[in-house]
């Protein structure tokens, strides 16, 4: 019973910190947002189209090599690669948005 107890614990304790890297993880998204909301209104001063496929495919690109040095095995840098294209996809649209929004006024 000992040995559950202190296994229960150790649990508690990974899913704690797991807990806290997410607020962290939230915290960074947040930041990452709030300055493609910025770039966005540069791109916008410059006559620039949303989106540029160059960076979009070297940013992913830099982030799988990211990933493949944390040597977390052959998936990781696949996982990391599809979350960074959901999230230049979705913070593609918020600036899409932004911009028609803008546009109107």
């Amino acid at each position: 019973m000992n040995d559950e107890k202190k296994l229960n614990g150790t649990l508690k304790y990974h899913r704690e910190r797991v807990e806290k890297i997410d607020g962290q993880i939230v915290s960074l998204f947040a930041q990452r947002l709030r300055l493609v909301r910025k770039i966005e209104l540069f791109k916008r001063k410059l006559n620039m189209p949303v989106t540029d496929m160059s960076i979009e495919e070297r940013r992913l690109n830099l982030v799988e090599e990211k990933a493949k040095k944390k040597n977390l095995g052959e998936e990781f840098p696949n996982i990391m690669r599809k979350l960074f294209s959901f999230l230049i996809e979705e913070y593609r649209d918020i600036e899409i948005r932004q911009r028609k929004s803008a546009e109107k006024k």
